[in-house]
């Protein structure tokens, strides 16, 4: 049997867990891992785990010591999340020994692959298929993409380069970037339903709505000023 990690901010963890329940065809333990890695389920088929805790060193140590298989499939989803080639998760996900050298497959899933400029898909695409960029070094590849220039020791690569973009965008697709618009997939999606929920409100609560409806604009700026200091 298959195993799958599913890697994705916490709060879409339990999203994932309920969608995995209701759209496998086949029975699958899941298991959503915490920090203290006391494991429900020993042979579980899916697991979750989300960005923060891979950002734990002694968390990743032990989760490896316990994992010692070959995940069949590992998915990240909000894959920007590994945008910095500096942050600890990214080092711990994507590094040569890292966790993504555990897998035999990698799915890496965003709606917001760059989500400011071209350097932020440097990590991703250099750890899992260099060869999509010629195997560039950061810098050349900030030469290329991102317009970089020098700053005494260091090297600025948050801008752009409008004439080499395109060809950065046919590279990705062609090798491994699969891109669906809205127009694509609207039609599988079902349709926007709109739904009045009414709360019924403790004495309390309705006479502070009352109070901060009849405040005017200079009323609640002080009433935030002094939330704020507390």
């Amino acid at each position: 049997p298959s195993r799958t990690l599913i890697v994705a901010p916490a709060s879409l963890l339990y999203n994932w867990q309920a969608e995995c329940e209701k759209w496998l065809t086949y029975q699958s333990s899941i298991e959503v891992f915490s920090r203290s890695l006391q494991f429900r389920q020993k042979d579980f088929r899916i697991g979750l785990v989300s960005y923060s805790l891979l950002s734990n060193f002694d968390f990743m140590r032990r989760f490896i010591r316990a994992h010692r298989f070959k995940w069949d499939l590992m998915v990240f989803d909000e894959s920007h999340f590994l945008k910095n080639m500096d942050a600890k998760r990214t080092k711990y996900v994507l590094a040569p020994n890292g966790l993504q050298s555990r897998a035999k497959r990698i799915f890496l899933l965003s709606g917001t692959p760059v989500v400011n400029r071209p350097i932020e898909l440097y990590s991703v695409v250099k750890h899992l298929s260099p060869a999509t960029i010629s195997n560039m070094s950061k810098v050349e590849y900030g030469l290329k993409y991102c317009e970089a220039f020098r700053v005494d020791r260091y090297w600025v690569m948050t801008g752009a380069n409008k004439k080499t973009l395109p060809e950065l965008g046919a590279r990705l697709r062609q090798n491994f970037m699969v891109r669906r618009t809205k127009e694509q997939v609207l039609f599988q999606l079902p349709e926007k339903r709109v739904s009045l929920v009414i709360i019924n409100s403790s004495a309390t609560a309705k006479k502070l709505i009352e109070e901060t409806l009849n405040w005017d604009e200079a009323n609640l700026l002080r009433r935030f000023v002094v939330l704020s200091e507390h």
